[in-house]
């Protein structure tokens, strides 16, 4: 099976081997552009805690900051991939959620409770897909949010993204966000592809993804189950 990866380009490499070893091929053509931003960083001692809902957030946290000075604080990772990069940059106290934003609220009240007007470091790009503060605020829990980096489209899709399209031989396209929904469609109708989707699957990571996708033609549009790299993997076994 062949199958179009629209991650930042890190990210679609890594998808692309774990795929190309399932036995399929890979196609890359990232969607968006991560620009890191510079912003002045909280200092670490004022802190409790460090949340990632995006490996962009930490790469780009690691590009403009010592990473060593936030390692004594507990760090909580939104899934698998983000664990295991925190565990790559060297934090040890790691936290992890299920796969979704929402999901980190239980586990980041349970590491706090007792603890008074916690502080937690939420490093962060302009579009969240959920907002942390609400849900922790009503437990005392200060979410400190700060933007370090924003995305842009891509200019346009890979030659051989549009020559797999153009010619039949795509299965499906791989969607890890609504933003990036957002700028793939922006990208086939610059490209004038919506007649050739018609025949392509859309692997989505959430109903949010696929609600992205709402006016795009598609042969169908399949959701993971669990909002992970291994739900996408799961749809692709089916």
């Amino acid at each position: 099976m062949r199958y179009l990866i629209t991650r930042p380009r890190q990210d679609a490499i890594d998808m692309a081997s774990l795929l190309e070893d399932l036995g399929h091929h890979a196609i890359i053509s990232p969607v968006m552009q991560v620009n890191c931003l510079r912003p002045t960083l909280p200092h670490a001692a004022f802190l409790h805690g460090l949340v990632i809902t995006s490996r962009n957030a930490l790469r780009c946290l690691e590009k403009i900051a010592d990473l060593q000075e936030y390692h004594h604080l507990p760090f909580f990772a939104v899934g698998d991939n983000s664990a295991q990069q925190a565990r790559d940059f060297g934090f040890t106290k790691i936290n992890q959620g299920a796969g979704r934003a929402r999901d980190l609220v239980p586990v980041i009240k349970e590491v706090f409770v007792g603890t008074q007007r916690p502080k937690i470091y939420h490093p962060t790009g302009i579009k969240k897909a959920f907002d942390l503060a609400p849900p922790l605020a009503q437990t005392g829990i200060r979410l400190v949010e700060q933007i370090i980096y924003e995305t842009s489209p891509a200019n346009n899709l890979a030659h051989d993204a549009i020559d797999a399209i153009t010619s039949n031989k795509l299965d499906g396209v791989v969607l890890m966000s609504p933003q990036s929904a957002k700028y793939f469609h922006a990208l086939v109708r610059q490209n004038q592809l919506e007649d050739e989707m018609s025949k392509i699957s859309f692997l989505c990571l959430s109903t949010n993804v696929a609600d992205a996708l709402e006016q795009m033609p598609s042969k169908r549009k399949l959701i993971a189950r669990e909002a992970n790299l291994q739900g996408i993997l799961d749809l692709i076994a089916l």
